[in-house]
């Protein structure tokens, strides 16, 4: 019968490290170097990873299925580019355990060699050394999201975005009748997930999720921004200014107090248009002049984008 150590070749094997654990804690030198290069592999997946999200992506033949197929593919070419002397990690975490405390006295192999990688990396990619592999893998409580705070660059990816805005959005909803998902999907619009938003003279973020323009009757403070408009179907460009606010908070209170004192926008709220169709009532309405508007809202809530962001709420 093969030893388990021979089998970790395919991708299935990321999910086999006790196995390896067991084999590791005979102190076989084999079976070390074998897990040594698993866990080289985990970092190169990493490296793919990062180089992956930082892609614009998007393409026309992009699909869920498409990117499940990649991540397997990446996975197979972390493990090959691991086997003999890969990137010269598995040397590094073999050197530190040989030259410290024996492998049959460690409490637990794998958590050791997560610390080799975890020292082999640059300092700033180093993790938190309070955590170990068990518990970054299995946390006996899933933590709360945090929610990052917007720079004058707006946030730097949409799962921030959806973590910082979404109790905002609930409340948001609750008030005007609306699924909070199509409150999200309309901010996101608008700001591109919160990387263009409205900033102020002096760098401060406006917090205007919802291009709200500051007419005659608004006092507060003001942002001047060219925007995009149609003129029967002719698309223009324009000066304009726009509403700024303290905080998220405030941009949220007051786009419910916007919508709900304006008649013209009481067919799309309450429930009385579906959830897929508020984009397309709020632009008939006269929200937007995007002939557009109301398809791309729904595109932003039936899509992927939105729909991994949601899931990250409860990680």
């Amino acid at each position: 019968m093969a030893s388990q150590v021979d089998s970790a070749a395919v991708y299935t094997d990321f999910s086999g490290l006790s196995a390896l654990r067991r084999e590791a804690k005979s102190n076989s030198p084999e079976a070390l170097r074998k897990t040594a290069q698993q866990f080289e592999a985990i970092f190169l997946q990493m490296v793919l990873k990062s180089m992956r999200d930082a892609s614009p992506g998007g393409g026309l033949f992009d699909s869920y299925q498409g990117k499940f197929y990649r991540g397997m593919f990446d996975q197979q070419v972390a493990l090959t580019m691991s086997e003999g002397k890969g990137i010269g990690l598995t040397d590094v975490i073999v050197r530190q355990l040989q030259r410290t405390v024996p492998l049959k006295d460690r409490k637990d192999s794998v958590d050791t060699q997560a610390a080799a990688v975890n020292n082999a990396r640059p300092p700033e990619l180093r993790r938190d050394p309070s955590l170990t592999v068990q518990s970054a893998r299995a946390p006996a409580t899933p933590p709360a999201p945090v929610a990052a705070a917007p720079t004058a660059a707006g946030f730097d990816s949409p799962v921030a975005f959806v973590r910082a805005i979404w109790k905002h959005a609930l409340h948001a909803a609750n008030q005007l009748g609306l699924s909070p998902q199509a409150v999200v999907a309309q901010a996101a619009l608008e700001t591109g997930w919160g990387k263009h938003m409205l900033a102020q003279a002096d760098g401060r973020p406006s917090f205007n999720l919802f291009g709200i323009k500051a007419d005659d009757g608004w006092t507060g403070d003001r942002v001047a921004a060219v925007t995009t408009e149609f003129d029967q179907g002719v698309m223009s460009r324009e000066n304009a200014q726009f509403r700024a606010y303290p905080s998220l908070e405030a941009g949220f209170n007051d786009y419910v107090r916007f919508l709900r004192s304006d008649p013209r926008y009481q067919a799309a709220l309450g429930g009385q248009a579906k959830p897929q169709d508020f984009g397309q009532a709020l632009r008939r309405a006269g929200y937007a002049t995007d002939p557009a508007y109301g398809a791309k809202i729904r595109s932003i809530m039936e899509g992927d984008t939105l729909r991994q962001a949601l899931a990250s709420l409860s990680l």
